[in-house]
C-alpha cells in the first residue's frame, strides 16, 4: 500500500494529510512551490486502486501543454512519490555519477509506454534534495 488513505468515497483532506505526514508536511507542500517555478500546475487527488490508495497528481502546464509531473501518496510520517521518466530523461540520469542508484532502480522497473516508474520515499532534507534534482530531470526532458 503507498497511501494510508484507501477508502475510495472520499479523498483526504489538506489537513488530514498535514496531521499523517507530521513534521514532513513541510515538504509535500514545497513539492508544489519547487514546481511552479517551472510553469502552472494543476493538482489532482485520484484513486487508481484499493492497493494504492488516494494520490495528489501534479500536473504541469505549459501552453497547451499538460504533463502529469509526479504522483504523491500520503503515508504515516512520510509519503512516496512516484515519476515516470522517459527515454532522454533516462538517459541524463544515467550520465550523472550522483544519480547511479536511481539509474539501476530504473534499469530494473517494467517499461510502460510512457516510460518507466520510479518510487521514493520522502523521509528528510537530503530525500527532497534528491527529488529535486530528478524532477528537473523529468521537467527538462
Amino acid at each position: 500500500m503507498l497511501s494510508v488513505y484507501t477508502d475510495k468515497s472520499k479523498h483526504p483532506t489538506e489537513e488530514e494529510v498535514q496531521t499523517t505526514l507530521n513534521e514532513n508536511h513541510i515538504f509535500w507542500t514545497a513539492i508544489e512551490s519547487l514546481i511552479m517555478d517551472y510553469g502552472t500546475i494543476r493538482v489532482e487527488w485520484k484513486f487508481y486502486s484499493k492497493k494504492t490508495g488516494w494520490c495528489k497528481k501534479i500536473i504541469l502546464i505549459n501552453g497547451k501543454v499538460e504533463r502529469n509531473l509526479i504522483f504523491l501518496y500520503p503515508n504515516q510520517g512520510f509519503f512516496t512519490c512516484v515519476l515516470v521518466f522517459g527515454t532522454k530523461a533516462i538517459m541524463q540520469i544515467e550520465d550523472d555519477i550522483m544519480l547511479s542508484q536511481v539509474s539501476e532502480t530504473l534499469k530494473e522497473s517494467k517499461q510502460y509506454a510512457e516510460g518507466k516508474s520510479f518510487q521514493y520515499e520522502i523521509h528528510s532534507h537530503q530525500d527532497m534534495a534528491l527529488l529535486q534534482k530528478l524532477i528537473e530531470i523529468k521537467i527538462n526532458f
